[in-house]
């Protein structure tokens, strides 16, 4: 009897695994569509750049279905922003993905940041329904500031004594490579991954620059890490409903500033004093005096200035008096990013794990390359980030 009882538990077990397996052919409701971006969803109007969209099916289709989309803009009148370079997509008969590809259509018109949805408009399946618009970001064009006259006779005067740093003034291109090894304390950031980042960076001559001091400063996307940070910072706060925005304070901050997931903001990154030594051919940048820990001290970190209209916000309500807004300016509900992002001394590795890189950096005029490898980290993390940054002058 109990081998009988066994073979049929058996049996029963064979026709369960069997059933999942034809799941999708017997399925007969609706196939719900997802949209998800590969990498990074902001782009600069005149970047030569495609946006990769990945279009998955729940159920895999039965027979080859054709989906067309079109964008809808969230921010101005003008949707002829980007343009599909695959529209429609076709995903063929046994497969759930296609893929859908975006790119700028370079117009020129882009005056601030403009946020763009895709949105499914049909699909020769009529089950399919589409679970969530996927929003792009195009922002302006950089605009340099010439520089003066006073800052073109420093410039002058280092060239007299070797040193040209023309390669890197003005809107530098920038590659960078970026790892992270897993093991943070809450989604998105526990497993590990690896990201390649590509943009321009608005490079000038520092106002600490001297005859004796040749300085530059990162004014806008300093290290290429501008979208990459801002990211992290909506993943530790607005995006984390698990463990941050069910929290009283974070709630009262959201509150009080009209800062959500779905508020529109803007954030930007730069990086002042980097100073170049012409005997050694390397930059420091690495400083001891900007960036601080959770306990408000001093750290040695790369110097990431932030300007976040969040921040903004709050910091005109401190400097009104608001007490709910001096009381929460410090602790986990904050919404000044020095607080969630850069947070660890890279000196040494204080995490102990295995992404501890020393901080480094070389430039070399005749090849217009300037190079900076370093490690940072945030909020909810495990280990370092480490970062690569390759910037090639436009003049070589």
């Amino acid at each position: 009897m109990k081998h009988l009882n066994w073979i049929f538990m058996l049996s029963m077990m064979l026709l369960t695994f069997t059933a999942c397996d034809d799941d999708d052919d017997e399925y007969t409701g609706n196939n719900e569509l997802f949209l998800l971006a590969d990498g990074e969803k902001t782009l600069v109007e005149s970047e030569d750049k495609v946006i990769d969209i990945t279009v998955q099916l729940t159920h895999t289709a039965k027979e080859d279905v054709q989906i067309t989309f079109e964008f809808e803009n969230k921010t101005t009148t003008d949707a002829n922003v980007l343009a599909f370079e695959t529209n429609p997509v076709t995903i063929v008969a046994g497969e759930k993905t296609a893929k859908l590809k975006v790119k700028s259509q370079n117009k020129g018109v882009v005056t601030q940041n403009n946020t763009l949805a895709v949105k499914m408009t049909s699909a020769t399946d009529e089950k399919i329904i589409l679970n969530a618009p996927l929003e792009l970001t195009v922002t302006p064009d950089p605009q340099f500031t010439p520089l003066t006259e006073e800052q073109l006779a420093l410039i002058k005067g280092y060239q007299d004594n070797g040193l040209d740093l023309m390669p890197w003034i003005g809107v530098i291109p920038v590659e960078v490579k970026i790892n992270y090894p897993g093991g943070g304390y809450a989604e998105p950031h526990t497993k590990p991954y690896t990201k390649s980042i590509s943009g321009k960076t608005i490079i000038t001559l520092s106002e600490n620059a001297t005859a004796d001091n040749p300085a530059l400063v990162m004014t806008e996307n300093a290290m290429g890490l501008s979208e990459y940070l801002y990211q992290i910072l909506k993943d530790v706060t607005v995006l984390d409903s698990e463990n941050w925005t069910p929290q009283p304070d974070p709630q009262k901050v959201m509150e009080m500033l009209n800062w959500n997931k779905d508020s529109e903001e803007t954030f930007d990154v730069k990086l002042d004093n980097l100073v170049f030594n012409k005997a050694d051919k390397t930059i420091n940048f690495v400083s001891d005096n900007k960036a601080k820990d959770q306990y408000d001290d001093y750290i040695k970190a790369v110097g990431f200035e932030y300007n976040f209209s969040a921040w903004n916000r709050m910091k005109k309500l401190i400097e009104e008096k608001n007490q709910d807004a001096i009381d929460k300016s410090t602790n986990d509900g904050t919404a000044n990013p020095e607080y969630y992002l850069n947070i660890t001394n890279i000196d040494s590795d204080e995490w102990y794990e295995k992404n501890w890189v020393k901080a480094s950096s070389s430039f070399d005029a005749s090849t217009g390359e300037m190079k900076f490898t370093f490690c940072f980290d945030h909020h909810n993390c495990g280990d370092y980030v480490k970062a690569e940054v390759t910037y090639t002058s436009l003049k070589n």
